[in-house]
């Protein structure tokens, strides 16, 4: 019976224990005692202050010193480099396959909307900009035209309506539709 009056008296005293270092530090935390003042210290203006934070420089390290960390990427286990994307194959356009969905012009740019069937992707091509070897040359209110070397094609917006004008509009207006 002595071991467990021991392990009581001990329970009991590991508790009252508990109990004062709870009370003191509940002490120290509301009446300040750990808290530093400052007495008797005068604050002046300096007449070089540190710039604001939105006035500071950072002066970074030139571009060609991160060469390692691009060729040997940090967040890749083998340290080794990307692979280089192979050059796509030089595929001939073949104009069968793209419909010319809409033109958008703006003050600033006109911009042709072309569907690829092929590919499943809408391109969204500027005057000047290149569709393999063709480069697009004109963008009007009814088609587009696209150049290469010597050779023209042109795409019209609605192609249907362009053939089914009318006896007026004859062969020659339909075969500009497909090549000029």
């Amino acid at each position: 019976m002595k071991i467990g009056r021991r392990t009581g008296v001990l329970t009991w005293a590991l508790a009252a224990l508990c109990t004062s270092l709870l009370a003191v530090i509940g002490v120290e935390l509301y009446s300040g005692l750990g808290t530093a003042r400052a007495t008797g210290v005068s604050v002046t203006a300096s007449s070089q202050a540190t710039p604001a934070p939105s006035q500071v420089a950072i002066n970074f390290p030139p571009l060609p010193e991160f060469a390692e960390v691009i060729e040997r990427p940090l967040f890749d286990a083998s340290r080794r480099p990307p692979p280089k994307p192979e050059p796509e194959q030089a595929t001939p356009v073949q104009f069968d396959q793209l419909e010319l969905e809409g033109i958008v012009k703006s003050a600033d740019s006109n911009l042709a909307i072309i569907y690829d069937k092929r590919q499943r992707q809408t391109l969204r091509l500027q005057q000047g900009a290149k569709l393999g070897p063709w480069v697009l040359a004109e963008i009007r209110d009814d088609g587009i035209i696209f150049e290469k070397g010597t050779a023209t094609h042109e795409m019209l917006l609605h192609p249907e309506t362009q053939t089914q004008q009318g006896p007026s509009a004859g062969p020659a207006t339909a075969q500009r539709a497909r090549t000029r």
